[in-house]
């Protein structure tokens, strides 16, 4: 029997493996810069290039770059590029699954050779993950009932994967400098970083609004060293093919550089910091969906065998966006700090847990402050403040109890945490450190059940079928529906109603019946 359906895109993420690599490199000086005295402060960015997997093996290029703030005869930067390659096992179920690729630098280290040599050493947590198409068909419609086939029909929820792209934002502020501070001959160093904020989809893509975190040491023409810190916030549209206003969207945003230039005012003078940042967007939207499905069939006077496969179909339980607050002193142990040039920050989750309907995410906040003592001498102060924070996902707990689970086999959960501000100000024995963190999370409820892919229709044994009484009386056990009365005795629900004059479709344990074999009224 032909049925008519409905597809349902689903997108199935499961993680591979986690592991780290480790990069050790020396660096030369370059002759254009002073000797090296001291190492005041250091950055790295890593960017993954490929990712190709070949024979259970996943192999994976990219480059991790670093610069170094040090003090010489005067302060100075040096960058360095070091390229990777590593070999990592990776089974993948089918050619149809996309891996991917996430990774966090975990650690880097900075040591001085000599004067005129640095060693660099790195640790990089690599997480590869796949994610891999699944349609499934809904059907909704028999297309010939004219053998007198019963359909039960359910509606049923779902959310259903609508846009599934990578784009790329870039992004360009330009932040003038305080009309006191002398014109900018020289940059020495530079931050920018980009905090999502919200993302919100239209019809024709989606409205990123992100902050963005730009901080310069530079020096005047007179060789005077001065430094600004500025914090710009960026709208910006990007156009998403299939994008609409009704889904709801989750976008997950890695920054993958950023730079500051000098850029002349109306006037021709060097006093615009003109920042620039890239950052990967991956785009997720789902929409949920209401349906009417069959979910059962029989034929009272023959065999309908409905042929069934397991389905897993996610219900959206929520989506948040929340501020979550950290608060910690960072001792120092270099005497009295003069001046908080800036602090930067970066959010580890550390945990993530399930307790009743609440979501509990924990971690740390990874915080540098780059100071000056009452010389004047720039230093970093380091350390980091915990944070805690429990997301109601309204419904989780019912959800678990009733398919009998813990949350962590039938909950998932993807989560974006980012350093939305920062703040640190002088205290007698540190540095006070506020931040806040924002966390974007999107719960899902997994569901598995049987769906009929199809019916198949064969003559009954018509000895037994003409051996069953024509008329029976019934009495209504608990947990029975007229359905399923109906269904174990060749008749049908309009039948039952008709022959005991019921109204509505609600039966009570004890009530008795009158059953007749469907055959007998079609005489």
């Amino acid at each position: 029997m032909e049925l008519e359906k409905y597809i349902v895109h689903n997108s199935v993420v499961k993680n591979i493996v986690e592991t780290q690599i480790s990069l050790d490199q020396d660096f030369n000086v370059p002759d254009s810069k002073p000797d090296i005295e001291r190492i005041i402060n250091k950055r790295g960015t890593v960017q993954v290039d490929s990712v190709r997997i070949n024979d259970g093996k996943a192999q994976l290029a990219g480059v991790l770059t670093a610069a170094v703030l040090y003090l010489g005869d005067e302060a100075a930067c040096m960058t360095g590029s070091m390229e990777f390659m590593e070999s990592i096992n990776a089974e993948v179920e089918s050619s149809d699954e996309k891996v991917q690729c996430d990774t966090r630098l975990e650690d880097l280290i900075v040591r001085v050779v000599n004067s005129r040599k640095i060693n660099v050493r790195a640790v990089i947590t690599v997480k590869l993950y796949s994610e891999k198409y699944e349609d499934v068909e809904l059907p909704y419609e028999c297309a010939n009932t004219e053998s007198g086939l019963q359909v039960k029909k359910e509606d049923i929820g779902y959310a259903q994967l609508t846009v599934n792209s990578t784009d790329s934002l870039r992004i360009r502020c330009n932040i003038d400098i305080p009309k006191a501070s002398p014109d900018i001959a020289e940059i020495v160093w530079d931050e920018v970083d980009v905090c999502p904020v919200a993302f919100h989809m239209t019809d024709s893509g989606i409205n990123a609004e992100v902050l963005v975190n730009i901080f310069a040491i530079y020096r005047s023409n007179d060789g005077i060293m001065m430094w600004h810190e500025s914090q710009e916030n960026v709208t910006q549209a990007v156009d998403v093919s299939g994008a609409s206003a009704d889904a709801v969207c989750f976008v997950s945003c890695r920054q993958q550089g950023g730079s500051v230039q000098i850029r002349p005012d109306a006037d021709g003078e060097d006093r615009v910091l003109e920042a620039e940042a890239v950052c990967e967007l991956g785009i997720h939207a789902y929409e949920e969906k209401k349906h009417e499905i069959v979910t059962d069939c029989y034929l009272p006077a023959g065999e309908a065998i409905a042929v069934t496969s397991q389905a897993k179909l996610l219900k959206l339980m929520t989506h948040n966006n929340t501020r979550c607050r950290a608060a910690g002193m960072l001792k120092t142990d270099t005497g009295a700090i003069g001046d908080i040039c800036s602090c930067r920050g970066q959010v580890k989750v550390q945990d993530i847990s399930y307790e009743g309907s609440n979501v509990e995410v924990n971690g740390t906040v990874d915080v540098n402050a780059l100071c000056t003592d009452k010389s004047g001498m720039l230093y970093c102060v380091k350390g980091e403040i915990p944070f805690g924070q429990k997301i109601e996902v309204r419904g989780m707990e019912d959800f678990c109890k009733a398919r009998g689970k813990k949350a962590e086999e039938v909950i998932s959960l993807m989560m974006n945490a980012d350093l939305e501000k920062i703040n640190a100000v002088k205290a007698s024995d540190g540095i006070e450190v506020k931040a806040s963190a924002a966390l974007d999370v999107i719960v899902f409820g997994s569901t598995k059940r049987d769906i009929i892919d199809d019916i198949r229709i064969q003559e009954a044994d018509k000895a037994a079928y003409m051996s069953l009484p024509l008329i029976t009386g019934y009495i209504v056990k608990p947990g029975d529906t007229l359905w399923s009365i109906a269904k174990s005795h060749h008749t049908t629900v309009d039948d039952i109603k008709t022959c005991n004059t019921l109204k509505g479709e609600e039966v009570s344990a004890g009530d008795r019946l009158i059953l007749m074999k469907k055959g007998i009224l079609q005489n």
